[in-house]
């Protein structure tokens, strides 16, 4: 029987109070992703919840970054891995500075968006579809980590259990016009590295060459690749050079990311850097660029646009209208989406301004989107989603 989401809309505005008590919780706690302290106490709080819901609760632990936790529910059926993340961008005493508060319809808090909300979401569901005994095949959850910095411990683990799933869906807040993520570009780093040849400035200049200066034309070779590919762009972020203002600069580096749609695209501008690096202006500087994929593009399928339809019509019935965007920012979902399974983003509570002093949610969005993740839950365990 499909499941009534008026019906779950409503059962969780009834629990509305008790969920922002949950959300001022999560958010009182720092848990900037190298606060391993905080980032496990918030980890701890959803395992408590996980464990009293009869969930099978594993935790993977980490030495210097906080611990991942995996629970699970149901033994067979369609699978269905929702995602998660414990860890916020904001330093130490951020929570304290700013606890916290509602204005209107808005609340506003570190870590409200981003993904507290979203994490408990995920519990709220979940704990509805269980009191209902609702069909819900097997769900993996995870709550990882060290999302903000490209999940280095947890990408192995999201990986795997993606690969077992039917589909993937990532509680990343809904864009602030209520917009899903269907799409997200992947991302190459590039560290470039230019030598040049060091020299008095003032008495012997003419025999120095100016790392600087060659880094300099190389800088505005690269931003011209902007434009060339459609969907893609390049940005020199960081750069460094040099040691004294008297001293012809024989070393100076540069700090670029690459952001395309496609795997085709990302590799194709991987390949024009490392062309326009090994290409000199000024004789005997070298430059050397040493480029790493921290995520492969999150790309839209026809799987994904399966998922699509389905959360349309889910949304319809909840007086929802939504919508499928692509997005330059990354996540969790780019890994899971490289298993080859179809990935939804962005299902959390709306907000906005994450990583800012005026991050916020949307209270009025929190019950319909907890009820339209159910009904995803609900129709993927019933068979909705063509196994890939």
């Amino acid at each position: 029987m499909r499941l009534d989401l008026t019906g779950a809309a409503a059962r969780v505005a009834a629990r509305l109070p008790e969920y922002l008590r949950d959300l001022d919780s999560l958010a009182s706690i720092d848990s900037g992703t190298y606060d391993k302290v905080g980032v496990d106490q918030v980890a701890s709080m959803l395992s408590d919840r996980y464990d009293r819901l009869g969930a099978r609760v594993s935790r993977h632990r980490h030495d210097v970054l906080g611990d991942t936790i995996v629970a699970e529910l149901g033994a067979s059926g369609p699978v269905t891995l929702l995602l998660g993340h414990t860890d916020t961008v904001y330093p130490a005493g951020t929570a304290a500075m700013r606890p916290m508060r509602r204005e209107g319809d808005l609340l506003f808090g570190p870590g409200t968006a981003d993904m507290k909300a979203g994490d408990l979401a995920i519990v709220y569901a979940l704990e509805d579809l269980v009191a209902l005994d609702a069909n819900l095949g097997r769900v993996i959850v995870i709550h990882n980590s060290d999302e903000e910095i490209g999940s280095p411990s947890s990408r192995g683990l999201i990986r795997q259990m993606a690969e077992t799933a039917d589909a993937v869906l990532v509680l990343e807040p809904g864009r602030e016009n209520g917009n899903i993520v269907a799409a997200r570009k992947g991302i190459a780093r590039v560290d470039i590295t230019v030598r040049g040849v060091a020299a008095h400035a003032g008495v012997n200049h003419n025999r120095g060459r100016s790392a600087i200066l060659e880094l300099a034309y190389l800088v505005t070779r690269l931003e011209a690749l902007n434009g060339i590919m459609p969907d893609v762009t390049l940005n020199v972020g960081v750069i460094q050079g040099g040691e004294r203002v008297n001293v012809v600069p024989d070393h100076a580096s540069a700090e670029m990311e690459i952001r395309a749609l496609e795997p085709e695209s990302l590799q194709h501008a991987v390949e024009l850097v490392r062309e326009t690096v090994a290409w000199r202006t000024i004789a005997q500087t070298n430059a050397e660029a040493d480029v790493r994929i921290e995520h492969w593009p999150m790309h839209r399928t026809a799987a994904t646009n399966q998922l699509v339809v389905l959360a349309q019509g889910l949304g319809a019935d909840l007086g929802l209208s939504i919508t499928a965007v692509a997005t330059g920012g990354a996540s969790d979902g780019n890994t899971a989406a490289q298993a080859g399974k179809p990935v939804l983003d962005g299902l959390g509570p709306v907000g906005g301004n994450a990583h800012s002093p005026d991050e916020y949610i949307d209270v009025t969005s929190v019950a319909p989107r907890v009820a339209l993740l159910e009904g995803l839950v609900e129709a993927i365990a019933s068979g909705s989603v063509t196994r890939h």
